[in-house]
């Protein structure tokens, strides 16, 4: 696809505009949303599974996820050609009405909702899609690969602002009250989110066109741009056996403390310790001693996830599982920021502007597939084993920290090679006059 917008400048007069802003307060609320479909649901489902046995929950729980996985590999994909080709804010105003259908349907569901989870899994993973599909072009677009960093601490701090607050606050609501009165909260969000999207405007670019297949093609090559950006793909790889063990918390959570407010206050907790550690890896990525420094928190990160996996698959206690909570909480925090500004800048950085769409399909899948085997495996296991699979595939999965660290501590070492205002211009498949223009604009953007 030709890009023949003026990209923003990278000098530090630049600044995000509102509409850069109103995308980054509405993905900020969509964090409630994933508290509720994802934290407070599985505890939901755990909770009206009680009365059977604990492979009952872990069932439900897996085939949740990994119906919502498996839709997202094949429709996310998909509906990328259709974001190409269309006004891509109106496609993500799509995805938050799908997530208001979606708690709608839960609502109506009620207790039945743990018969159902394959269903409300297939159904939530529809309305992932149609939102990622489109917020994942809106962000890569719109943020200056200059702000992206700060666009992305930003954004985690939102969002741990908000898993402060509203977990307290829905887990008090559900134990109170219900979980279909929550529901219509959550709600009340959604239909904020919808206003908050008329403030997000994006053009599409002239010429756009997806092509995904064309694009892995062209990742076979061997020049100095393509490089580099196969080097991210292995961190996206490892980043998805990550979302297993914090979609196991609330389940961990409900088994050892029972009740949702408990859920709620450590989450809280463990969200505002996150951001303090943000913070000082940010500080001490910046200082004088920052490789080094950058270097052992990476180390520190992929190590502490696999000892307290190992610890809590050894005994799930009511401490055991307060320290690997809140160390997974820490852990996924630092290093989803670090993966996610190097998602954002990598094809600017490397030229392709023409590739943006097809990138951010491709870490999607790769996201998704590593997701669907894990669940697979929590089903297998927890079926034949009961809880003790489940210790087995909290210890095996724990794995994809140290390789997440790894991973990016080597494309951090790469990309260092190349400042942020760096840019290989990429001709290929562009016309004599948008060459032009992106010669006269590569210092942009």
């Amino acid at each position: 696809m030709g890009y023949s917008y003026s990209p923003s400048s990278t000098t530090s007069k630049d600044r995000m505009n509102l509409s850069t802003w109103s995308l980054q307060v509405d993905h900020g609320l969509n964090n409630v949303i994933g508290l509720f479909a994802n934290t407070f649901l599985v505890s939901y489902i755990t909770q009206v599974s009680a009365s059977e046995s604990l492979s009952a929950s872990i069932v439900s729980v897996a085939s949740y996820y990994l119906a919502i996985y498996i839709v997202m590999i094949f429709l996310n994909t998909l509906l990328g050609y259709l974001v190409d080709r269309t006004n891509r804010v109106w496609l993500y105003r799509v995805g938050i009405i799908c997530k208001g259908a979606f708690i709608v349907l839960v609502i109506f569901m009620g207790q039945n909702l743990a018969k159902y989870s394959v269903l409300a899994g297939a159904l939530y993973g529809v309305a992932e899609s149609f939102y990622y599909s489109s917020f994942n072009i809106l962000k890569s677009e719109m943020v200056p690969r200059a702000h992206a960093d700060k666009y992305v601490v930003v954004e985690n701090i939102f969002a741990k602002v908000i898993n402060v607050a509203f977990p307290i606050i829905l887990g008090v609501l559900i134990d109170v009250s219900t979980y279909v009165t929550t529901a219509y909260m959550v709600l009340a969000v959604v239909a904020i989110q919808v206003v908050f999207s008329c403030f997000i405007k994006s053009s599409r670019p002239e010429g756009s066109c997806f092509e995904f297949f064309k694009y892995l093609k062209k990742l076979k090559g061997n020049s100095e741009d393509i490089k580099r950006i196969k080097n991210f793909y292995p961190v996206a790889l490892a980043y998805g056996g990550t979302k297993i063990q914090t979609a196991l918390v609330p389940l961990l959570a409900i088994y050892t403390f029972k009740t949702n407010i408990s859920l709620g206050l450590f989450t809280a907790l463990f969200a505002f310790l996150a951001v303090a550690c943000l913070f000082l890896f940010k500080y001490l990525k910046k200082s004088k001693i920052g490789e080094k420094a950058s270097k052992v928190m990476y180390i520190i990160l992929g190590i502490l996830p696999v000892i307290v996996s190992v610890m809590i698959a050894i005994s799930i206690e009511k401490w055991s599982f307060i320290v690997f909570s809140m160390v997974l909480e820490i852990a996924i925090c630092l290093l989803g920021y670090s993966l996610d500004v190097q998602r954002t800048v990598i094809l600017k950085k490397t030229g392709h502007y023409e590739d943006i769409a097809e990138h951010q399909a491709l870490t999607e899948v790769a996201f998704n597939i590593i997701r669907a085997v894990t669940f697979v495996l929590m089903l297998v296991l927890g079926l034949t084993l009961d809880i003790n699979g489940l210790k087995i595939c909290i210890a095996v999965v724990s794995l994809s920290y140290p390789l997440l660290a790894l991973f990016l501590m080597r494309l951090e070492k790469e990309e260092k090679k190349y400042p942020i205002d760096y840019v290989v211009v990429s001709v290929e498949e562009v016309t004599d006059s948008q060459n032009a223009t992106i010669e006269e604009n590569k210092d942009e953007n």
